[in-house]
C-alpha cells in the first residue's frame, strides 16, 4: 500500500512538471499578458492603439539587442517583444519589427551608425566582476525618416517613448506654442531650459513680445504666460483676448507673492491680471498656501562647533495628491510639488456661464497665509495652523468665452508698435469666441528649472500643453511614468495604534492559532479514547 502511494505521488509530480514545461513553451511562442498593475502600466493603452491603427504607411522597428544581456536588463528584450507584438496586432499590416544581435551577426557598425551604442554593464561571472558591452536600443523608421531610442532601461516608460516617436515621425504638421516675454517672465533659453528641451520634441516653440507685434501669429495654437513681474498694457491684454476669441488656447501661471526663502521675506506681487481674469470668473489670491503634506528642504543648523545640513519639512512647498478625476491634465497623476503657491477664488464660477474643473487641491490639513507673511524655515507650526482643507490651486476652463473688451473701446496700440510697424493690420475684432480652453495656476515657479527636479511637475506641464493644444493622445501614456506614492498623513493616535498592531497582532494570531490547534487535537484524542 505504501509503495502504491509513493508511485502515485511521483506520478503526480511528473505530470505537474510536464504541464508546467508545456505551458512555458507555449507562452514563449504565443503572445498574451495579464496586467494586474494599478493603471495598467504594462499594457498597451488605447492611445497607442489609435496611433498605430491610423498609420497610412509601414513603420519598421529594428531592435538592436544582445542575446546575453545580464540582469536586471535581460527581461527588457522579452517585454519589448511582447509590446511590439501588441503594436503589430493593432496596426493592420502597417507595422513590422526585427531583433538583431549586432555582435553575433557582425552588424555593430550598422548599430552605431543608427545611433545605438554599445553599453557597458557590470556582471558577476565565474566568481569575478566583469564589464560587458551589450546593445539594447531600437530604431523606428517611417518613410525616409527615422528616430532612435539608444538605450532601453525602464520598461515602464517604453510605451510612451515608442508611441511618441511613431507619432512624431508620422505627423504631417507640428503644432506651434508661444511663450510671452518682456515682463520679467522666465525665458526658454534660461529658466525654462527643461521645458524647452522636452516640448521641442513635440512642438515648435516661439518666444513672443506682445509689444512688438500687432497680432498673435495665426499658426500658434497655444499661448503661455508664465510668471510675469511687470504689468501688461491694455494693448497686450487685447492681443491675448482676441487670440482666445479666435479659438486659441491660453495657459496663465501667476506668482502673486514675491518670496525670498534665504531672507525669509515675502511681499505681494501684482502683475495686473486681476481684472482680465475676473472677467472669466477667475481670481488668483495674493496669499500663500501651506500644507502638512509638503516637500523637504535642506537647512543649515549648528551642532556645537559644527554646522550641518539637515532636511526639514517646509509647508510652503506643498506636495499635492488631490487631483481632479476627470480632467486629462491631472487624471492619472499621483503627485506634484508647488513652490509658494497661491489659492484660487472660486466664488465667481457659477455666474460666468463657463465650465470649470478644479485641477488640484491641497490636503485636508492645510492653510493660507496672508500679509504679513511669515515664511521662516524654522517657524514653529501648530495643529491649529492647518485649519483649511481642499484649497484650490489650479483650474481648467472651457466654454464659449466673451471678450473682456466687449462694449469697450479698442485699446490704442503701444507707441513702439506704431513707430515700428505703422498701419494696423490686426484681424477683425471679435466680441464673442467659439469653444475655447484656458488653464490658470496660482504658481509659476513649479515649471521653472528648479521646480522640475520633481519629474511629476514636468509631466504635469506636458499634459497641460497637450490638453490646451487639443493633442491629448499621449497624456494617458505619459502619466503612467509617475510612480510616487507618498504615505498618507495620520494623527499621532492612529500612528501609535498601527505601530502596536504591527508589533503585537501577528504574535497574538500565532498564539491563538496554536491554542486552537491544541484544543482540536485534544478533543480528537478524547474521542479516540472513548
Amino acid at each position: 500500500m505504501k509503495t502504491k502511494l509513493t508511485v502515485t505521488g511521483i506520478s503526480a509530480v511528473v505530470v505537474v512538471a510536464i504541464i508546467l514545461i508545456v505551458v512555458n513553451l507555449i507562452s514563449v511562442r504565443v503572445f498574451g499578458r495579464l496586467d494586474l498593475t494599478e493603471g495598467g502600466i504594462y499594457s498597451l493603452s488605447q492611445s497607442s492603439k489609435d496611433i498605430v491603427a491610423g498609420l497610412d504607411d509601414r513603420v519598421t522597428i529594428k531592435c538592436y539587442f544582445s542575446d546575453d544581456i545580464p540582469q536586471p536588463y535581460n527581461a527588457n528584450a522579452r517585454y519589448l517583444k511582447d509590446q511590439l507584438s501588441e503594436y503589430k496586432a493593432y496596426a493592420g499590416g502597417n507595422f513590422s519589427y526585427v531583433f538583431i544581435d549586432p555582435a553575433r551577426e557582425g552588424r555593430e557598425e550598422e548599430a552605431r551608425a543608427a545611433g545605438i551604442p554599445a553599453v557597458p554593464i557590470q556582471t558577476f561571472s565565474r566568481d569575478k566582476l566583469e564589464i560587458k558591452q551589450v546593445y539594447m536600443g531600437l530604431v523606428i523608421q517611417f518613410e525616409d525618416r527615422k528616430e532612435a531610442i539608444p538605450i532601453v532601461q525602464d520598461a515602464s516608460t517604453l510605451e510612451y517613448e515608442i508611441s511618441r516617436a511613431i507619432r512624431r515621425l508620422t505627423s504631417r504638421k507640428v503644432p506651434k506654442v508661444g511663450f510671452v516675454t518682456g515682463h520679467g517672465e522666465p525665458t526658454l533659453e534660461k529658466e525654462l531650459t527643461y521645458i524647452n528641451q522636452v516640448l521641442a520634441e513635440e512642438y515648435q516653440l516661439q518666444s513672443l513680445n506682445l509689444r512688438t507685434i500687432n497680432s498673435v501669429p495665426a499658426d500658434i495654437t497655444t499661448l503661455f504666460i508664465i510668471g510675469p513681474k511687470q504689468a501688461y498694457s491694455d494693448w497686450e491684454f487685447y492681443l491675448i483676448d482676441q487670440f482666445l476669441m479666435r479659438g486659441g488656447k491660453v495657459g496663465i501661471l501667476l506668482d502673486k507673492v514675491k518670496a525670498d526663502i534665504q531672507q525669509a521675506q515675502a511681499q505681494p506681487l501684482d502683475p495686473g491680471f486681476d481684472p482680465f481674469l475676473e472677467h472669466f470668473g477667475i481670481k488668483v489670491n495674493a496669499d500663500l498656501v501651506f500644507d502638512i503634506e509638503n516637500a523637504k528642504i535642506g537647512v543649515q543648523q549648528s551642532r556645537g562647533f559644527f554646522r550641518m545640513q539637515t532636511l526639514k519639512d517646509y509647508p510652503f512647498f506643498p506636495r499635492v495628491t488631490n487631483f481632479s478625476e476627470d480632467n486629462l491634465i491631472v487624471k492619472d497623476l499621483e503627485s506634484a510639488s508647488f513652490i509658494f503657491v497661491s489659492s484660487l477664488d472660486t466664488s465667481r464660477f457659477l455666474a460666468s456661464g463657463l465650465n470649470y474643473d478644479i485641477l488640484a487641491r491641497t490636503s485636508q490639513k492645510s492653510g493660507v497665509a496672508v500679509p504679513p507673511y511669515n515664511i521662516d524655515v524654522f517657524r514653529q507650526w501648530t495643529a491649529f495652523d492647518f485649519n483649511r482643507q481642499a484649497v484650490p490651486l489650479g483650474v481648467a476652463v472651457t466654454g464659449e468665452f466673451t471678450s473682456y473688451f466687449a462694449g469697450k473701446s479698442k485699446p490704442v496700440m503701444d507707441t513702439v508698435l506704431i513707430d515700428n510697424l505703422g498701419a494696423e493690420t490686426i484681424d477683425t475684432r471679435l466680441d464673442q469666441g467659439s469653444e475655447g480652453r484656458l488653464v490658470v495656476w496660482g504658481d509659476a515657479d513649479f515649471v521653472a528649472d528648479a521646480g522640475l527636479r520633481d519629474k511629476s511637475n514636468l509631466i504635469l506641464f506636458q499634459n497641460m500643453t497637450d490638453w490646451l493644444s487639443e493633442d491629448e493622445g499621449l497624456i494617458s501614456i505619459r502619466s503612467k511614468e509617475v510612480t510616487a506614492r507618498p504615505l498618507k498623513t495620520v494623527d499621532d493616535s492612529t500612528r501609535s495604534l498601527v505601530k502596536f498592531l504591527n508589533i503585537f497582532l501577528m504574535p497574538i494570531v500565532v498564539v491563538l492559532f496554536g491554542v486552537a490547534r491544541w484544543q482540536i487535537r485534544r478533543q480528537k484524542r478524547r474521542r479516540q479514547l472513548i
